[in-house]
């Protein structure tokens, strides 16, 4: 007689790591099968949790191994245009033939914009010289920005020669076809650092700073600090 194995199933949560506020809502794609192959029948819990509040429930039933929903940002998950939220999510499956439960846990955050600004361009001044930089605008999923879409950016000049005043420069440019575009600004003897700002009505404001005292010649891309 053939040893009887139970029908042990696997379940996968599709929710997307992070969602801008002007999408409205988070999509969740709940999918579970058995080892077998075929699908799960049976129904699924949904508890979603953020620091100090008390966490959201939803059940939902699978229909030939899926189930699906949305969460409203602003009405189910309490978030508004000015705030960035992580949740954590757990997901239990239970199967209707044998109770058998199968647990996913995750997270997703909320920002309130559906971009991103970051830079490529060295941490290290030379003068006399011409410092170019590049800016990149992205969405969550690295895919860019609308062409033609503009970015400012102010350009702050800091010297050695402490009683002389800093000095501002500002420009205004545009994304290419990758969501990319390309600033230049003269450096002159006597320039200790600059501070790059950069902003855009689709996302976060950014900033990066280059000086002559820190650092090696040589052009680096690193992530941007992000400011509000």
């Amino acid at each position: 007689m053939a040893e009887y194995t139970l029908p042990f199933f696997s379940v996968t949560v599709n929710v997307p790591s992070q969602t801008s506020f002007s999408d409205g809502k988070v999509p969740f794609e709940i999918t579970a099968a058995y080892t077998v192959g075929d699908p799960v029948e049976g129904r699924a819990t949904v508890e979603i949790s953020t620091f100090n509040e008390t966490p959201l429930r939803r059940e939902i039933n699978l229909v030939d191994g899926q189930a699906s929903f949305e969460l409203d940002i602003e009405r189910d998950l309490n978030v508004n245009a000015d705030n960035f939220r992580s949740f954590n999510y757990i997901v239990v499956v239970t199967d209707s033939i044998l109770n058998l439960e199968q647990t996913v846990q995750g997270n997703f955050r909320i920002s309130p914009y559906k971009y991103q600004i970051q830079f490529s361009a060295s941490r290290f001044l030379a003068a006399p010289s011409n410092y170019s930089f590049e800016i990149s605008v992205t969405d969550f999923d690295n895919l860019p920005a609308p062409e033609g879409k503009s970015v400012a950016v102010r350009i702050e000049i800091f010297y050695n020669d402490r009683e002389r005043e800093n000095e501002v420069e500002e420009q205004e440019l545009s994304l290419d076809g990758n969501g990319r575009t390309f600033g230049s600004i003269s450096i002159e003897e006597g320039v200790r650092s600059i501070n790059i700002r950069a902003s855009s009505d689709m996302s976060s404001d950014r900033s990066w700073f280059a000086s002559t005292l820190s650092g090696s010649p040589g052009s680096i891309s690193l992530s941007s600090e992000e400011t509000t």
